[in-house]
């Protein structure tokens, strides 16, 4: 009997399991992968033909690169809320890294602008997934149908497209689960230090004159949090839950768990350009 190649392979071995500064996909790194995909998905092409003993090599790798267990889950040890309080400062927005969005997430923020799938790509993408049903009849795709969206930036700060003058999003209502989870990604909780290494001081340290330490304020490159506290050795009592502070460990496991499972379904096939692109509208307005 043949084997069946695992269906998930594609999936598991995205480029988008890579993440960059603030957790956002760096695009160079995620079209730097595709070998490596290809590679790994003709391993199981081979596999389902009986022609390779990489079976069980392939499926272990599967099952500990979605397994829970990678993650310590130390922020369940105690009942004390994760410190964190988002300050507004709109960094995470700032930070440089592709911002993607789902079929149903680009939908959804196309009609809060009262827009056609078609034209909020042309404003507001740089690049999206070709779906079976756009690639047949380029001239006569389905109104509604699209694949996953890369958001545009900015030209004169790389920031988010929809990030306005007064750092609020101009599509909150419909923003992406990548934005929504932040802080709560998988490369962030996975273990205390992480989390550490994430906090950033508020301001940008110029203010206090002589060298600026590295990693301890934002930057466009390496990201990072003012909203964010550092845990303390002893994690109970580190934030005053009962003034409704921080985030509870479970709300941060539901987020995680969240990210994780949107994670897995990011397009494996190269992105392209969106033709016929438009000026972005201002969404302040």
């Amino acid at each position: 009997m043949r084997r069946r190649a695992p269906i998930a392979i594609a999936a598991m071995c995205s480029s988008s399991n890579v993440e960059g500064s603030a957790g956002f996909v760096p695009s160079q790194t995620r079209r730097g992968l595709d070998n490596a995909r290809r590679h790994l998905a003709a391993t199981a092409l081979r596999t389902s033909a009986g022609q390779s003993d990489d079976a069980d090599l392939l499926s272990n790798w599967l099952a500990q690169s979605s397994s829970p267990a990678q993650y310590s889950e130390w922020y369940t040890e105690t009942d004390s809320n994760l410190p964190f309080d988002c300050t507004g400062c709109g960094n995470c927005c700032k930070t440089k890294g592709d911002v993607l969005l789902s079929p149903d997430e680009t939908r959804s923020a196309a009609s809060l602008l009262d827009l056609s799938v078609d034209e909020f790509k042309k404003r507001y993408v740089a690049e999206e997934e070709v779906t079976v049903l756009m690639s047949l009849d380029p001239e006569r795709i389905p109104p509604g149908e699209t694949g996953w969206t890369v958001l545009r930036q900015k030209e004169e700060d790389g920031s988010c497209v929809f990030l306005g003058e007064d750092n609020m999003c101009g599509v909150y209502e419909a923003r992406p689960l990548q934005c929504s989870t932040y802080p709560f990604w998988p490369r962030i909780m996975a273990s205390r230090e992480s989390w550490d290494g994430e906090v950033r001081s508020k301001g940008d340290g110029k203010e206090r004159g002589g060298k600026v330490e590295e990693d301890k304020y934002w930057s466009i490159e390496k990201g990072g949090c003012e909203g964010m506290n550092r845990i303390p050795t002893n994690l109970a009592g580190a934030v005053d839950s009962s003034k409704g502070d921080g985030v509870s460990p479970t709300e941060a496991a539901e987020r995680l768990a969240t990210y994780k499972r949107y994670k897995v379904r990011y397009p494996t096939a190269e992105l392209q350009p969106v033709s016929g692109r438009l000026e972005a509208i201002d969404t302040a307005e």
